[in-house]
């Protein structure tokens, strides 16, 4: 069984109902908790289940996210970063405006790529290490990764043979136009 646990958000998963039932009432006796029934949505990740897979994608997220960083009609890029792109450390004074900013997109950033995204994870993490002092180069380099994320608003995680009982699989699929 795995048990997920995020501040007050929990998820059992097994194939075993019963065995899940048991261990989320005792959840239940011992703390004030609730049962929502089957899992439709985790931590911002929406969960659809099937008779034969499971699939998770981070799309209504990810449409905020481009929303607040007023990105929704902005261009696609086919990678999270320039080819050869080396980023340097900014030698200037810090700007407190240009961190609170730079330091909000990465935030978002960050939790797109622990929860759907880990094509974007090195990436990411190399440009949240100059969240201290970032330059406009540094801003417009992960604004540079929101605008490969926009092409890939429509993928999402499919998880097969957990429901019959096969060994796990995990791929990934970008839901095509007109379906």
């Amino acid at each position: 069984m795995i048990a997920l646990v995020y501040i007050n958000d929990g998820l059992f998963l097994r194939a075993d109902k019963a065995l899940v039932d048991s261990k989320k009432h005792a959840c239940l006796e011992h703390w004030e908790c609730h049962d929502t029934g089957d899992v439709t949505d985790f931590l911002g990740i929406k969960v659809n289940k099937t008779a034969s897979y499971i699939t998770i994608d981070q799309k209504a997220y990810l449409k905020m996210v481009l929303e607040r960083f007023d990105m929704h009609n902005a261009k696609i890029t086919p990678t999270p970063i320039p080819s050869g792109y080396i980023p340097q450390e900014n030698k200037g004074a810090v700007d407190p405006v240009w961190c609170q900013k730079f330091q909000s997109v990465i935030r978002s950033l960050l939790y797109l790529m622990l929860g759907m995204h880990p094509d974007i994870a090195f990436t990411v993490i190399k440009m949240s290490q100059f969240s201290a002092n970032p330059s406009q180069d540094h801003l417009d380099k992960a604004m540079y990764i929101m605008h490969y994320l926009i092409g890939t608003q429509d993928y999402h995680v499919v998880y097969d043979g957990m429901l019959r009982g096969s060994s796990i699989s995990m791929r990934v699929y970008r839901i095509s136009e007109g379906r």
